[in-house]
């Protein structure tokens, strides 16, 4: 499932699944556009990641349990410096990519599936909240963008969206990488010891 952000806090939800999303898929109006864009968001990393963090909090509330200040709301929430950090390193991460927008899977894309292996570690994620920060994180800029006083041409209005699925894509192929191999594991200690003594193993395809 996706919720699609718009501009305000509505929310709909469409049958869109960014996980199919091919790899490099900017054209190169997209990165020009991403790259002349950035420095609106660059300036306030921390509170424009808090302001993402918050609208995927909204949206998907059980999100908010994966991370360690569940429980704070209001100012409290906001002077975590666990959220702040967090915020903080997503909007990094987020440069990162833009540096390297040219090269991105040369440069980001081991990087990203190394952590999206990590997540497996995670309790109770889910490779879906993946496409939620996609639609908030587009959300977010947007609002920004337009508040700002930049004009959004319609043909590279997508070109954000295009980025965090990008990033998402990435994060989501380790996860499943490391899923599966967990599944493989599972099957093959379950599998009952044969009259041979040895273990007949079967894989799952996912």
């Amino acid at each position: 499932f996706v919720f699609q952000m718009g501009c305000g806090s509505s929310v709909k939800t469409n049958k869109t699944n960014l996980s199919s999303a091919p790899l490099c898929i900017l054209n190169a109006a997209q990165k020009s556009y991403i790259k002349s864009t950035w420095p609106k968001i660059r300036n306030d990393s921390v509170g424009i990641g808090t302001q993402i963090f918050l609208r995927i909090f909204e949206v998907a509330p059980e999100v908010k349990a994966l991370f360690p200040f569940v429980h704070k709301t209001g100012n409290d929430l906001m002077q975590d410096e666990h959220f702040k950090s967090h915020a903080g390193r997503f909007i990094l991460a987020v440069g990162s990519a833009v540096e390297n927008i040219d090269r991105l899977d040369a440069e980001l894309s081991q990087l990203l599936i190394k952590l999206g292996r990590q997540h497996i570690h995670i309790r109770n994620f889910r490779p879906e909240y993946l496409n939620i920060f996609v639609e908030c994180s587009n959300g977010i800029v947007l609002e920004i963008l337009e508040k700002g006083g930049v004009e959004i041409d319609p043909s590279v209005r997508d070109s954000w969206k295009l980025m965090f699925a990008y990033l998402t894509k990435q994060i989501r192929i380790g996860y499943e990488q490391m899923s599966g191999q967990l599944k493989v594991k599972t099957v093959k200690s379950d599998q009952e010891v044969g009259e041979n003594g040895h273990t007949s193993t079967s894989v799952i395809h996912t």
